[in-house]
């Protein structure tokens, strides 16, 4: 039977749903064909449900039994039955997108990516159907088939999460003493996927806020921006010979802008150019005042096969990452880094 609506709350849910129902229309077809067809009443149970399996082959035995007759029938007979057709697949004329609020239409449709009118594709389905997950705006995602005019529809229904969080943290060392942060972030800040993070630092040891902003699609939708700055004190403590000489005090007022493309799932690359100042203040006994020019470019080539970002079981990443100062844009410090 068709699994319960209330079964498809996450991924796992909404994966087991869309077997069932490719499951079922494909079982629907064989049995245009068969000569008879044994239903055991099994209720609400699902494909996997091995809960009582004592009473489900109970429910099968009865059903047999009651064919009994047809089936004797059909042996005297024994008339061959010639293989069925192969069916086409259906033709998708449209897409529909319900249950979004906050999240624009035009970018789930452009997250999801798939054209009509064009045969029904499961592997492309599916490849939308993970894309539209990995955005990370929902508590649950839904892709159903439809008839409509002229073949069927995908149905594509999503459950949004709150789009705001915040976090606090807070630290306490010897040295430092107490330090803490606080973090907002919002998931979809112009209602097309923006991701906004503001952090606050405040302590002994550096105080400042910083602000990043990066999306998708400012070209085309493998094609995402970023753009941020920070204004930070950095206050570390100064040793010499185990003695305390006091603490430093530095400032760091820089901004960012940068694009990043990716090529499949796996792989991304990323560019940023920093510009700002990075002041040192005098202090009695350490640094003397200083006001240094920030131009630096970054760059950053990754590529992912991790089956989980956080616990993986398999797969491999490599990324490489790189800096350069920009001394032709005024910038002090003429150094290079690589980090792989």
């Amino acid at each position: 039977p068709p699994l319960a609506r209330e079964s498809w709350g996450d991924i796992v849910g909404a994966g087991r749903q869309l077997i069932d129902a490719l499951l079922r229309e494909h079982a629907r077809k064989w049995a245009q064909e068969a000569d008879l067809v044994v239903t055991p009443a099994l209720g609400g149970r699902s494909a996997e449900d091995f809960s009582d399996p004592a009473t489900i082959m109970e429910a099968g035995r009865v059903a047999a039994r009651a064919a009994l007759p047809r089936m004797r029938e059909i042996a005297s007979a024994r008339r061959p039955r010639p293989a069925p057709p192969t069916p086409a697949p259906p033709m998708v004329t449209g897409i529909v997108v319900r249950g979004q609020a906050r999240l624009s239409e035009r970018s789930l449709r452009a997250a999801f990516g798939q054209e009509t009118p064009a045969p029904f594709d499961a592997a492309r389905v599916i490849r939308g159907f993970d894309r539209v997950w990995a955005m990370g705006l929902f508590e649950a995602v839904w892709v159903d088939l439809e008839a409509a005019p002229g073949g069927a529809q995908l149905v594509l229904e999503v459950r949004e999460s709150p789009p705001a969080a915040i976090e606090l943290g807070w630290t306490f060392d010897e040295a430092d003493e107490v330090n803490a942060f606080t973090r907002l972030r919002h998931r979809n800040f112009f209602g097309h996927g923006e991701g906004l993070d503001v952090t606050i630092l405040g302590g002994a040891r550096d105080s400042g806020a910083s602000a990043v902003l990066q999306g998708d699609g400012l070209w085309q939708r493998s094609i995402g921006y970023l753009a941020g700055g920070e204004l930070q004190e950095e206050r570390p403590v100064v040793y010499e010979g185990g003695r305390e000489l006091g603490r430093a005090a530095f400032s760091r007022d820089v901004a960012f802008v940068g694009a990043q493309a990716s090529f499949g799932p796996n792989v991304v690359l990323q560019a940023k150019a920093f510009a700002g100042r990075i002041r040192s203040e005098e202090r009695r006994g350490l640094t003397a005042e200083r006001e240094d020019k920030y131009r630096m470019l970054k760059g950053l080539v990754a590529w992912d096969r991790l089956d989980d970002r956080d616990l993986p079981e398999s797969g491999a990443a490599l990324s490489v990452r790189g800096e350069r100062s920009l001394r032709a844009l005024d910038g002090v410090r003429d150094y290079w880094r690589v980090r792989a």
